[in-house]
């Protein structure tokens, strides 16, 4: 369902922007990021 995936994309937007919020983005972080990107 095309609406189910633009509101995961909102959702992945909003959790890299926290991660981003600080300036540094850790290893960890990207990590965690790039798992969640392949599932969009």
């Amino acid at each position: 369902d095309n609406e189910f995936k633009n509101r995961n994309k909102g959702h992945f937007s909003a959790i890299v922007r926290v991660a981003l919020s600080d300036g540094v983005l850790t290893d960890e972080e990207r990590v965690f990021l790039d798992k969640l990107a392949l599932q969009l």
